[in-house]
């Protein structure tokens, strides 16, 4: 969803995209079974989201990243609050602690556990509340959420241009990004498959890639549609999205017909 308004989004913005997604994944009976974690950034760090998601859907947590002008408080003693910006200013690299049953902003009553944590190769602390049940693992939880940034920088720039097409209308904008979607996954599984191929190493433990998947995926297709017949081409993107097919009791014909 593609909202055509400017600044902030709202509670209700978050609610109308969350919640076909969580409902779709749940129905899914591969997935029925599974625990679903949503992780946010600072913008959307409202406890309100967090007990939202915790009332309503089963199987759901959340982990948030908060302000440091967020105020704390625990629920033994509601009356004293700390300003989050106090506890980040004691803190100094190394530094990892575990605050259990909090109320973020002075609005709230519902209680999550924050943890505190700033690592030796950051430049500043990292502040996350959490609904999950192993609150001290929600550091690394919130660490996956770094991948979306590449792949913004993927969709915007490296590849599919998408702010050179000026489209500005948010429906179009939304038609737009679903076959980029469906591109970029094709993209990501291809460069897998080198790697899986032993076709370009993989990284050492620890290490990051010199070139993401994305890039040799493309770089990859973009070799085949040149060299290969067509025919040649629809084998390739078959096997890419067998995995899928397969999970999903789905023949690979359905979706690209051979």
């Amino acid at each position: 969803m593609v909202s055509g308004k400017k600044g902030n989004s709202s509670l209700d913005q978050w609610k109308r995209i969350l919640a076909p997604v969580i409902e779709a994944l749940q129905q899914m009976e591969w997935l029925s079974d599974k625990l679903i974690h949503i992780v946010a950034d600072r913008e959307f760090a409202s406890p309100k989201l967090a007990e939202w998601l915790k009332t309503t859907y089963k199987n759901v947590d959340a982990t948030l990243r908060i302000k440091a002008s967020m105020y704390l408080s625990s629920t033994d003693l509601p009356e004293t609050e700390t300003k989050v910006a106090s506890l980040i200013q004691k803190m100094v690299k190394g530094d990892r602690f575990l605050l259990c049953n909090q109320i973020l902003t002075r609005a709230s009553t519902f209680p999550m556990n924050v943890l505190l944590t700033w690592e030796k190769e950051y430049d500043e602390p990292l502040v996350v509340a959490t609904t999950s049940h192993n609150p001290e693992s929600s550091d690394k939880v919130y660490g996956l959420r770094f991948g979306i940034e590449p792949m913004h920088k993927d969709w915007k720039t490296n590849a599919f241009e998408l702010e050179k097409t000026r489209v500005t209308d948010p429906k179009r904008i939304e038609t737009l990004l679903i076959a980029i979607a469906f591109a970029y996954i094709i993209c990501v599984l291809a460069g897998e498959q080198k790697e899986d191929t032993r076709a370009v190493r993989k990284p050492p433990k620890g290490k990051n890639r010199m070139v993401g998947l994305f890039l040799d995926g493309i770089r990859a297709i973009s070799r085949h549609i040149r060299r290969a017949t067509m025919e040649k081409f629809r084998e390739f993107i078959s096997a890419l999205i067998l995995p899928f097919c397969k999970a999903w009791n789905i023949h690979p014909s359905n979706i690209l017909p051979i």
